[in-house]
């Protein structure tokens, strides 16, 4: 899977979704604990359409003004994954966490 592998990159290459984003998650979408477990592990969005399409999707971090999204679609999905803009928005707009003291990244 391609997000198993970019999240074996350093932790400053994907955007960190923050936490609350899959408790909403849970709510929203009648989702397995294992694949909710899956979306929270691999810093995965979600969105899924009436007709039971689905669309995960990750972003790099923002460098100048430019990110990457990587999507895949399953079943026809046929949107943009729209549900989720605020929570990228946020997370590319939100302050980078200061370093460590002694120069170690911190945890996410």
């Amino acid at each position: 899977m391609t997000a198993r592998r970019l999240r074996a990159l350093p932790d400053d290459v994907l955007l960190p979704i923050p936490d609350n984003y899959y408790d909403d998650l849970r709510a929203r979408f009648d989702l397995s604990e294992a694949r909710h477990r899956e979306l929270r592990e691999l810093g995965l969005l979600y969105d899924r359409s009436d007709d039971g399409g689905e669309f995960l999707h990750l972003y790099t971090v923002t460098v100048g003004r430019v990110f990457f999204e990587v999507v895949q679609r399953i079943g026809g999905y046929r949107g943009f994954g729209m549900a989720n803009t605020p929570v990228r928005l946020a997370a590319q707009h939100a302050p980078a966490p200061a370093p460590a003291p002694d120069g170690d990244r911190p945890a996410p």
